[in-house]
């Protein structure tokens, strides 16, 4: 008598690694952790404002600030240190 042998199981599917939360973009309109909603935050949480001082982790980023205007972490000797203008 013939003996029959059972088919190897299939192999178990692969899962996909759970993709990142998408950062948002450098221009992107979310709500700051301290409540003003609608406005570019810098790295520390705030709000963008055109004149004020930007902290160190954003330098040379550039966000649009609570006024509407585009605005850049920079450095100018006129004013220091690092402001967003």
């Amino acid at each position: 008598m013939p003996t029959t042998q059972a088919p190897a199981p299939a192999p178990a599917p692969e899962k996909a690694a759970p993709k990142p939360a998408p950062k948002p973009v450098g221009g992107s309109m979310i709500t700051c952790p301290d409540g003003k909603q609608g406005y570019a935050c810098t790295s520390n949480g705030h709000p963008v404002v055109d004149g004020q001082f930007c902290p160190k982790a954003d330098r040379g980023r550039t966000l649009k600030a609570t006024n509407g205007t585009t605005v850049t972490c920079s450095y100018d000797p006129s004013v220091r240190p690092y402001r967003w203008q």
